[in-house]
């Protein structure tokens, strides 16, 4: 028996465990399944610690179709793409266990987080473009460079759960039988073990056509980490990146084929660190790179300002040790002097303050049963 057999026996198996026996099992409930995405999000505006960062959203949808945004991690770049999909996706009726929509009011703007945050002050925009497109997200970390064989199974199952995010195509009558059927029988990671070259390559732009069939409405593409499989060319010599650019180069046609001459594509946002115009993005001229630092528009919108630092540190009453945890947070200096600070920073440090109150209601709730029980005695 093969490696390459014995590796792809070995990865079914692994997602056949994560995913059921079954080819059709899923999730027990698809409310989880839909909701997950959303939650991330609602509960950090709404546990405290997010400062607003929702004019980026107006910002995104008018400017450049196609950006590649370079910043160091840790300044809410993952947060920001969740706030986009929160807010555009359209709404999934969640499946029943028939895999039927099941029936329910559909979710209005004033009735999220996003009610009370700067974007709503606009609220015909919200009207026009709230839970208006169709979004494909992809994160580009889990993508496996070791082996030339590795990196393309991994390619095969960023595909394949790519279409299961979009399950209720299964249900859809705007797709030929001909488009169902190659649906049904590739979107679950059994099936796709058997998905042909072409479509893995072709993966990205099907479902976009998909989409746009099944809506009428073009996507938003939003990709994080879009860099991280060119990390193995750090530090390779000449040979060594001519094999590993070999390697590379069925993720260069996905991403390709999804954004180039796509009318399908409505915007798309791709997050990383570093440029790696030679390996995947070359041939994609319309994709403008901008560095976060070097970008006055674009700044405000990720990390935390020495005022937004200061404001939370206010709301936790917190005022008295400003200085200290400002001294403790990680920071960036940009062009003209001024600091960013990390938006992770922030939240682990308002994460060990709210656990803090906790404990201490709990210990004050604790003593004052124990003067109630002493004043009976």
């Amino acid at each position: 028996m093969s490696q390459g057999t014995l590796f792809t026996i070995f990865v079914s198996a692994c997602l056949v465990a994560l995913v059921g026996a079954d080819s059709d099992e899923h999730p027990e409930t698809w409310d989880d399944y839909w909701d997950n995405h959303w939650e991330e999000f609602d509960e950090l505006v709404e546990t405290g610690g997010y400062v607003d960062k929702t004019p980026l959203l107006k910002w995104f949808i008018s400017r450049r179709r196609h950006l590649a945004l370079l910043a160091p991690p840790k300044l809410g770049r993952t947060t920001n793409q969740l706030m986009i999909r929160r807010f555009f996706e359209k709404e999934v009726m969640p499946l029943d266990a028939n895999y039927k929509p099941t029936i329910k009011k559909p979710e209005t703007w004033n009735e999220t987080v996003f009610k009370d945050l700067a974007v709503c002050k606009d609220r015909a925009f919200c009207d026009d473009h709230f839970r208006k497109y169709p979004v494909i997200y992809l994160d580009f970390s889990n993508l496996n460079t070791t082996t030339e064989l590795s990196f393309f199974h991994s390619i095969r199952y960023l595909t394949t759960y790519m279409w299961m995010d979009h399950d209720s195509l299964r249900n859809s009558k705007a797709l030929s039988e001909k488009e169902h059927d190659k649906f049904i029988k590739y979107r679950h990671p059994r099936g796709g073990i058997e998905m042909p070259n072409d479509f893995v390559a072709a993966g990205g732009w099907l479902l976009s056509l998909w989409l746009w069939k099944h809506y009428n409405k073009t996507s938003i593409v939003l990709i994080d980490n879009f860099e991280s499989p060119a990390e193995c060319l750090i530090n390779a010599n000449e040979t060594e990146r001519k094999e590993k650019l070999k390697l590379l180069r069925p993720l260069q046609d996905f991403v390709v084929k999804l954004i180039i001459g796509n009318d399908h594509v409505h915007h798309s946002l791709f997050i990383g660190q570093r440029r790696i115009d030679d390996y995947l993005t070359k041939e994609m001229t319309s994709l403008v790179y901008q560095p976060l630092f070097e970008s006055a528009e674009l700044r405000p919108f990720y990390g935390f300002s020495e005022a937004e630092v200061q404001g939370v540190i206010k709301e936790f009453n917190r005022t008295d040790h400003t200085k200290n945890i400002m001294a403790d947070l990680t920071k960036h200096k940009v062009p003209g002097g001024q600091t960013v600070y990390s938006a992770f920073s922030m939240h682990d440090w308002c994460k060990a303050e709210r656990k803090k109150a906790k404990e201490k209601l709990k210990k004050e709730k604790k003593r004052r049963r124990r003067d109630i029980a002493v004043g009976m005695e």
